[in-house]
Formats: C-alpha cells, sequence, structure tokens
C-alpha cells in the first residue's frame, strides 16, 4: 500500500514537472493576442481608372482625350478627337485627308503631323489640297504659317523662291509676302501649313524639307494636366456632361487626392 501511494506521488510531481516546462518553452498566450499590428490599407481600383490607360500605337503613347478605333472607351476620351492605329502607326483624319502622328504633347495640347501621302512617297512632295481645320477641335499652333505653293508658272516669277523638285517654273512662298502681278497665270496654287523656318528664302532645296516636315496642331485643354500629374487618368462624364478626372478609388471633378491623409 506504501509502495502504491509513493508511485502515485511520484508519477504526480512528474506530471506537474513536465508542465512547468512547456509553460516556460512556449509563449503566453496574452503575448500573441496583444502583438501590434499595422494596419495597411488595400485598394480596389476603379473601373473607369483601370479601363483609361494609355494605349500604344507604335512608339506613340494615346491618352486622353484621344479615341483610338474601338481600344478606348468613350468616357476616356472627348467628342471629335478620333485616331487610327494602322500598322502600328498612328493616323489623324482632317477634313477625309490623312495625317500620321509623329508626335503628342499632352503637356503643350499639341500634336504634330505629316501628311500621309508625303510620307509614302519618295518623290517630291505635291500637295494638291488646301489643308482645312474647319468642323475639327484643332487649331494651328504657334509657330505655323502657310505656305503657298505656285505650280505651272510664267517665267517672269523667276524671282520667287522655287520649289525645284516639283518641276519647271514652282515656285514656294510664306502667305502674307508681297504677291507678283503674274501668280494669277499659275496653273495651281495650293496652301499648306508648315513650320516656320528662316531659311526658307535662302535655298532652292528648302521646299521639300519644309513640306516633309510636317506642321503642328493643338487642342484646347481642360484641365488633364492637373489630373495626370496627381495620378488620375483624364476622362469624360457624360451625364452631366464634362471633365472627369478618374481615380483608383473612385472618380473626382479635378485630381485625386493624397492616397494617405
Amino acid at each position: 500500500m506504501l509502495g502504491f501511494l509513493s508511485l502515485n506521488t511520484h508519477l504526480m510531481l512528474g506530471f506537474l514537472s513536465l508542465n512547468t516546462h512547456l509553460l516556460r518553452s512556449r509563449p503566453p498566450v496574452a503575448l500573441l493576442v496583444f502583438l501590434p499590428l499595422f494596419w495597411v490599407p488595400v485598394f480596389s481600383a476603379d473601373s473607369q481608372y483601370e479601363a483609361c490607360g494609355a494605349y500604344d500605337c507604335g512608339p506613340i503613347s494615346i491618352h486622353y482625350p484621344f479615341a483610338v478605333d474601338d481600344q478606348r472607351p468613350e468616357f476616356c476620351t472627348s467628342s471629335g478627337f478620333n485616331l487610327n492605329c494602322t500598322n502600328n502607326t498612328p493616323l489623324l483624319n482632317l477634313n477625309n485627308q490623312l495625317y500620321q502622328v509623329t508626335h503628342i504633347d499632352y503637356q503643350t495640347s499639341t500634336i504634330s503631323v505629316v501628311a500621309e501621302s508625303i510620307i509614302n512617297t519618295t518623290e517630291c512632295p505635291n500637295p494638291r489640297h488646301n489643308v482645312t481645320l474647319d468642323n475639327s477641335p484643332f487649331q494651328y499652333s504657334a509657330g505655323v504659317i502657310t505656305l503657298l505653293v505656285y505650280t505651272d508658272c510664267p517665267a517672269s516669277l523667276s524671282s520667287l523662291p522655287p520649289a525645284t523638285c516639283l518641276g519647271e517654273n514652282s515656285f514656294a512662298m510664306p502667305s502674307g509676302a508681297a504677291y507678283p502681278d503674274d501668280y494669277r497665270r499659275c496653273r495651281f496654287l495650293v496652301e499648306v501649313p508648315v513650320l516656320e523656318r528662316s531659311d526658307l528664302r535662302l535655298s532652292s532645296d528648302s521646299y521639300a524639307g519644309v513640306v516633309e516636315a510636317g506642321f503642328n496642331v493643338s487642342w484646347t485643354a481642360d484641365g488633364c494636366a492637373p489630373c495626370m500629374e496627381s495620378g488620375g487618368r483624364c476622362g469624360y462624364n457624360q451625364s452631366p456632361p464634362g471633365f472627369m478626372c478618374f481615380c483608383e478609388d473612385r472618380p473626382y471633378p479635378d485630381a485625386c487626392p493624397p492616397l494617405y491623409t
């Protein structure tokens, strides 16, 4: 009997000793519960923000206000700003004449274009139609002048700056210059917008270089720059109509607020 009690006492002491060791080797439950937690914000991106990302057509990144075929939703664009992307080349249609877009500057709201008919030929640029911006949202940028191109003229106009590559008795002069009396006898007169260059009158080869450089048109800015600078993506609200800045969390009227305030 005494041996049995001694055995039980020994087992009881061993069990208590084991529990004490386990408690010392495991962190207290309270410490697991009260460990400091750090809050990390998680945003679910707005669907319009996601949809209005840039569309790349070749080397040109296309943003608001431009539409590109059917690649950008209507709310990511503004009416009248339509581009086509053909063979990775953005094209702008101005009164049924196609122009290749060579650069878009969103800070100055300027787009640089060259007539597709000029780019796709190795021959002398020979414009046959006046360029007009009627019924378009664009206007000529600063530094663009009108070049008057005369072809098949009488020899008496030989004092004008020659457009040699167009053929004999072809001339080009900036609009506003003094017109010689015989210019009405020229067969063709075409008005071509070009970037102003001081050497136009100095070299017989200037004509081709000036016309092949294209020209710039601009559009009226509507507050997109502050939106883009704040990390937003510009768009257009259909109802009520007006500019809208699409941000990661939701749309705002002008720009995105700081994400962490």
